[in-house]
């Protein structure tokens, strides 16, 4: 946001409006690739890329910041290399089970649909007396147990 910065020194002369329209325009082209995004309705599978396709990026960045000749084009090769193998690479299945990252929340995908966003509908109320929202397709890792083990203090007939 450098017109932020040159609205802040314009203020004392009363030419701060041009600057900022300059930065509500960048606002505005911000939040209609946000919006774009979100209505990608969540179909993307993201994950890492290989080895070979980090290095080749990675090199050709390095030679490209370092070489002060004609050979920093190698690096702008390399770069254009690596996302061409990143392109051509297979498309990977996604997962059927979703893990949070601290192994609390385990959940099974039973089948992929497209909805919107928020249209998940309301369990009824848990054991605490507080309402959850649960997502028609993903059980919940207490479901999963509950259906195995028996309750404390009674055994298996």
């Amino acid at each position: 946001m450098p017109f932020a910065l040159f609205a802040m020194l314009l203020m004392p002369f009363g030419l701060e409006y041009y600057p900022l329209v300059v930065m509500g325009q960048g606002l505005d082209w911000m939040l209609t690739v946000a919006r774009y995004v979100a209505s990608l309705d969540g179909e993307w599978t993201t994950g890492r890329m290989g080895d070979v396709q980090f290095f080749l990026i990675a090199f050709g960045g390095i030679l490209l910041c370092v070489l002060r000749t004609r050979l920093a084009l190698v690096g702008a090769g390399l770069i254009a290399l690596g996302v061409c193998a990143i392109a051509l690479e297979p498309q990977k299945e996604r997962p059927s089970i979703a893990i949070s990252e601290d192994a609390q929340l385990v959940g099974l995908i039973t089948r992929m649909q497209s909805r919107p966003i928020g249209a998940v509908r309301r369990s009824s109320s848990s054991r605490n007396g507080s309402a959850r929202l649960r997502s028609p397709h993903i059980r919940h890792r207490s479901t999963l147990q509950r259906n195995r083990t028996p309750p404390p203090g009674q055994q298996l007939s």
